[in-house]
């Protein structure tokens, strides 16, 4: 006697090719749970390593969201499938099976499911945890690599919080399989599908949702913007539901007025599929445009942040090498000592400059600025290819804004008193707010610039205390040897008497802290990949049956199977790449708002980050037509056996 277990096995042996995807994807979602609580439990995060705090909030942040969207996607997935198999529970059922038994073949089914999909995930991130350990130690730049370590607590961490999921998915196909009575289950996949009607209203209204949500979004008032974030996206996605189904339903409707395409055997086949199943296929193709976009979108701002950042460490220190000796002695040792290094490893493209700084202070504004000749700031203005503000004879406040893209400001000038010491000079002050021409140490946040002559004046009657000694190295910092240099220039001067900044530092800093979010980012993204990618998938499998009877009518009535291929092909094309356009579509909105809110164009890394997802959606896809179409013909050849017999 076939025990309630076995019957379970058998099913899902049977139908292997349904639940591949949804395995591949939940083994994955389990893979990446895994290697980030491996990285938030090591032990070696816990001692305080520069950037690890912060590294491990995101990846803490990171694996709370991949829970929640596991949780709904297994809890959307498995009421699919329940809803698929209805008329074979039903048969089941009328073949003596009791409701207990029929609970014990669910409970079996998800527990051959959750084993495979949570020991797969577990054995893959196992096998990745080394090289996920090198990666993250890379980013961060800890001085040892982290080492291999995934304790029992891990282990156990993971399985509990599958397992929990699995047991709450459990409940709720029970509940929607036990709570129906047998003629219920027999004819659930019978139910007529309603020939769709089309709305002209609703599709206005689709139209006016998502016009309305890409106006919003493409106001050039970042605050409206950013008020505009939560209701522009629910906006926007019910717009997307709506315009989907409605304008589903109009093209096919064109497609079929069309005679000179439509009266083709490929286009006659896919056009009359695709109107049968539109019912079902909207709502699939609707949730997955929305999570393309968000996919994009995120991606695309998670690139725009590490861009900028990187771009903002040149714009924040522009200066590659700068040393600020304080005291008035021993300003040739430093600078001796950087270029014994410089030269130890082979920099020796810097051009050097140097300068006094005279520290003062605003009184009006209550500021401390260090007074720098008119000169100076032509030249370094010049270098970065900004705009000088002529010498008027007034002084000209340089504010530490690392933005190089303000080119205007509102600000007016004012009358202000410079204290120098015990000495007060009363000056018109001309703000300036297009960028540094310093990097920023004590009191170089705010340089007051001077003409030459005053300048001068002022420098033969500052005592000692109020100078500053400025060194300027001048030159390409993109090499490995200035990498190499700044590492070790950054152990040499320390105390507050000396103060050294590179850019070269800082942009290490910046790739060091936003690559960790990038790549947790990339990560992220992949899980919700793979969601679209079952969900597509168990979408093109939930009717293949009813494809098979389909295929084998027509080829009853003559139909190749070439013009099959070509039908499944077009078929599953429009499936697959429908959603991403209007996906890449909305997300091309939420990246030119990103543009405004960041002063910036941005385009390029939203449109960048679609054409790498657009190649591995490019890659699922041929992967489902092998699967599909050998599943089709499996079918059809079984069929074709037992007709013969």
């Amino acid at each position: 006697m076939v025990s309630t277990w076995q019957i379970a096995y058998r099913f899902f042996q049977n139908d292997w090719r349904r639940y591949i995807a949804f395995l591949a994807s939940t083994a994955f979602t389990v893979m990446v749970y895994f290697l980030y609580t491996a990285l938030i439990r090591h032990p070696d995060l816990q001692g305080g390593y520069a950037y690890a705090a912060a590294a491990v909030k995101g990846m803490k942040a990171a694996a709370v969201v991949i829970a929640i969207f596991a949780f709904l996607f297994l809890l959307y997935s498995s009421s699919s499938f329940a809803r698929l198999r209805m008329k074979e529970f039903g048969l089941l059922s009328l073949f003596g099976v009791s409701k207990g038994q029929l609970a014990r073949i669910i409970l079996g089914e998800h527990l051959i499911i959750a084993a495979a999909s949570v020991t797969a995930g577990l054995g893959m991130g196992f096998l990745l945890l080394k090289l996920f350990f090198m990666g993250i130690s890379a980013l961060l730049r800890l001085p040892e690599e982290l080492r291999l370590s995934a304790k029992a607590d891990v282990w156990l961490h993971a399985i509990t919080v599958f397992g929990g999921m699995f047991a709450a998915v459990v409940i709720c196909s029970l509940r929607m399989v036990l709570g129906r009575t047998v003629v219920e289950l027999v004819r659930f996949a019978r139910k007529p599908k309603a020939t769709p009607r089309f709305s002209f209203w609703r599709l206005v209204l689709g139209l006016l949702l998502v016009v309305g949500g890409y106006l919003w979004a493409s106001s050039s008032n970042p605050m409206t913007i950013i008020s505009g974030v939560v209701p522009v996206t629910l906006i926007v996605s019910v717009g997307t539901v709506i315009l989907m189904r409605e304008a589903s339903i109009a093209c096919l409707s064109w497609l079929h007025d069309c005679d000179r395409l439509y009266y083709r055997p490929v286009p006659f086949l896919t056009v009359s599929q695709l109107a049968y199943k539109i019912q079902d296929n909207y709502r699939i193709l609707a949730a997955v445009a929305i999570l393309v976009a968000v996919i994009l979108s995120a991606v695309g701002t998670i690139l725009t942040v590490y861009a900028l950042s990187v771009e903002d460490a040149e714009t924040s220190y522009p200066v590659p090498i700068q040393l600020v000796q304080y005291g008035g002695a021993g300003e040739e040792l430093g600078v001796a000592a950087v270029n014994a290094v410089l030269g130890k490893h082979g920099v020796d493209f810097m051009s050097y400059k140097e300068t006094i700084g005279l520290r003062g202070r605003l009184v009006e504004k209550e500021t401390d600025i260090v007074i720098l000749p008119y000169s100076l700031y032509r030249e370094m203005r010049q270098r970065m290819g900004l705009d000088v503000l002529e010498d008027t004879g007034n002084a000209i406040l340089v504010y530490p804004t690392s933005s190089i893209h303000i080119t205007t400001t509102t600000a007016e000038p004012w009358n202000d008193r410079v204290q120098i010491g015990g000495k007060e000079l009363e000056f018109t002050v001309i703000p300036d707010k297009i960028g540094r021409i310093l990097n920023p140490a004590k009191s170089l946040s705010y340089n007051l610039i001077v003409s030459d002559a005053l300048y001068g004046d002022l420098l033969e009657q500052a005592a000692p205390e109020h100078r500053a000694h400025i060194s300027l190295w001048v030159g390409n910092w993109r090499t490995k040897g200035m990498r190499l240099a700044t590492l070790e220039l950054q152990s040499l001067f320390s105390g507050e008497e000396t103060h050294l900044s590179m850019t070269c530092a800082q942009y290490m800093v910046q790739v060091s802290t936003m690559g960790v979010l990038v790549f947790i980012g990339c990560f992220v993204s992949l899980v919700f990949v793979a969601a679209c990618f079952s969900l597509l998938y168990s979408r093109l499998f939930t009717d293949i049956d009813e494809d098979r009877k389909y295929a084998r009518r027509l080829q009853q009535i003559g139909v190749t199977n070439k013009e099959l291929r070509g039908q499944a092909l077009w078929q599953m094309a429009v499936i697959f790449f429908l959603p991403f356009v209007v996906g890449l579509v909305h997300s091309t909105f939420a990246m030119r708002a990103l543009g405004t809110l960041t002063r910036r164009t941005v385009l390029q890394y939203g449109w960048g980050a679609a054409l790498l997802f657009l190649f591995l959606f490019g890659a699922l896809f041929i992967g489902t037509v092998q699967l599909y179409w050998r599943s089709l013909c499996d079918g059809l050849e079984r069929g074709a056996r037992s007709t013969a017999f």
